[in-house]
């Protein structure tokens, strides 16, 4: 983890924006806390990708062209549940 003092990054925005690129996310600490961190757009559109339903991943799954699996659906009644 990199760690750069607020107060100093401005005299190294170039090399803070490289490590992130590089090395990953650049912690910025003000007073002894981190108060913000420097991500590469690549790490930001990685967090921020919305996820696949399930319904897109069982369609794009190798075994969607599988002839040899096959899912069939219970047609049992419900339980009873006593309440």
């Amino acid at each position: 983890m990199t760690t750069w003092q607020v107060k100093t990054t401005e005299h190294h925005l170039l090399k803070i924006v490289k490590a992130a690129q590089t090395e990953g996310p650049q912690f910025l600490i003000e007073q002894g806390k981190i108060t913000a961190v420097l991500l590469s757009n690549d790490c930001y559109d990685k967090l921020t990708k919305k996820s696949q339903t399930l319904y897109d991943f069982l369609i794009h799954s190798p075994l969607a062209e599988a002839e040899d699996v096959y899912f069939e659906r219970d047609k049992s009644s419900t339980r009873e549940v006593s309440i």
